[in-house]
């Protein structure tokens, strides 16, 4: 269940709803995509509330005056225009119009509501059918291990396998989707010292910042994609795209690339780019759906007023130096400057698997990754 407080103090509950359907609708006051959605939201609430919907909102904002205001700005108007719009039909027919173009404004909502929630629901057969084929190919490589070394070897690959399904509860403190590994050794921030190829990026720091900016600022980038989590504007210039480096980047990137596969692991990497999280942009917090793999982040150019928070720490970026993170741990970043913040972000495997847990992540992501020939839209992996 979930308990909070509505707009005039008194205590309310996500179970108190008996609705049939209920939508939990989590936001934040100062939420760009909120405000594009809410108007959405409450529309589908006008067009079914009779049909057995109700709305169960949750503000992620601890100071009631901002609430209390989007409240008013956003949402009342569409409660109190609902039954206006159920009303007018019938109040035309009293004037005198025909009944059909007397239900006209109310086919006009109607219409535009079906056709929504038709598409939703085909995106969640979408979503759905490919969590299914991702468990059916983890499902597959597992069988094979088990039966290549054995239960014990392939235990923590099971016991992650039944995190991923909710069938087990993991740390509290991560993530609660994907394939948790949960006596994997976990922390938030990882130390310098654990990594020694480092070095290979930190002697030629001023010939990859030579790159990355050359590379950033001198053509269009293409957006992250990672519905949500962002406010402002985030841009990446990809360098690798499953095991093989993108062709501008080995033309733009040669010496970025040959720091790349000293990298344990390599060419097993989830991704690598230049990140560009612009001006008075901000990374919402979230964590990822794998614990299995460390990020790095080598500073590039950074402004003064940015910075990032993993779990409960915030650290700030220096140029020429990494920072090393678990982005199964809760995680966020932003960049309050007017200079865009850069950054080489690149995924690699977490030290502590097993030879066959590293087998089973190798696999996986070759099953995943498709060769593409130039840069392109990924799937959401680390943060920027």
């Amino acid at each position: 269940d979930i308990q909070g407080l509505n707009e005039s103090g008194s205590p309310v509950a996500l179970y108190d709803l008996t609705a049939p359907v209920r939508v939990l609708y989590i936001f934040s006051y100062d939420c760009d995509n909120c405000k594009k959605e809410t108007p959405k939201l409450m529309k589908m609430y006008r067009d079914y509330k009779e049909k057995g919907l109700d709305v169960f909102t949750l503000c992620l904002d601890g100071d009631t005056l901002p609430w209390k205001d989007y409240l008013r700005r956003w949402m009342r108007p569409w409660l109190w225009g609902a039954p206006l719009v159920v009303l007018l039909g019938p109040g035309l027919v009293l004037a005198g119009c025909h009944p059909w173009l007397a239900g006209l404004p109310l086919w006009r909502v109607a219409l535009p509501g079906l056709a929504s929630s038709l598409l939703v629901l085909a995106q969640v057969i979408l979503i759905s059918r490919q969590v299914q084929q991702r468990d059916e190919v983890r499902q597959t490589l597992l069988t094979g291990l088990v039966n290549q070394h054995g239960t014990l070897a392939t235990q923590r690959l099971t016991h992650g396998l039944d995190y991923a399904r909710g069938l087990i509860d993991g740390n509290p403190f991560q993530m609660k989707r994907g394939m948790l590994l949960a006596d994997l050794p976990g922390t938030a921030w990882h130390q310098r010292s654990e990594f020694a190829w480092a070095a290979a990026f930190e002697t030629v720091a001023q010939a990859i910042r030579e790159e990355a900016l050359n590379a950033c600022f001198q053509r269009k980038l293409n957006d992250y994609q990672y519905p949500g989590a962002v406010r402002g504007d985030w841009n990446v210039f990809w360098l690798m795209r499953g095991a093989e480096p993108i062709p501008q980047a080995r033309a733009l990137c040669p010496v970025t690339l040959q720091a790349l596969q000293q990298v344990s692991g390599f060419p097993c990497m989830r991704e690598a780019h230049f990140s560009v999280l612009q001006p008075h942009s901000r990374i919402l917090p979230h964590s990822d759906d794998a614990n299995t793999w460390v990020t790095a982040h080598f500073g590039i150019q950074i402004p003064q007023e940015c910075g990032i928070r993993v779990g409960r720490e915030t650290r700030r970026w220096k140029e020429g130096e990494f920072l090393f993170f678990d982005t199964s741990f809760e995680h966020e970043a932003w960049n309050d400057s007017d200079t865009p913040r850069v950054v080489l972000l690149f995924d690699f495997m977490h030290p502590g698997l097993s030879s066959v847990e590293r087998e089973f992540v190798m696999q996986m992501q070759a099953s995943l990754n498709q060769p593409v020939a130039a840069p392109a839209t990924p799937p959401t992996g680390a943060l920027a």
